[in-house]
């Protein structure tokens, strides 16, 4: 898991991760997660990032 996440946070790899991660279509738990580890990671790139695609799910799912 640890990998995992260190993938996903990673500079060179992690956007090409993330969408991969991603790829089926947004689930905003799994985006909330993100944010949580990226905040505790302090990678405030990634946080706004996932911050914009939790607020766009939530759109889509219609909460918004």
């Amino acid at each position: 898991m640890q990998r995992d996440v260190e993938l996903l946070l990673d500079d060179q790899h992690g956007e090409a991760a993330r969408a991969q991660f991603l790829e089926r279509g947004p689930h905003i738990p799994t985006l909330m997660k993100l944010v949580e580890l990226a905040v505790d990671a302090g990678r405030d790139d990634v946080v706004f990032a996932a911050q914009e695609q939790v607020a766009d799910a939530h759109l889509v799912a219609g909460r918004g």
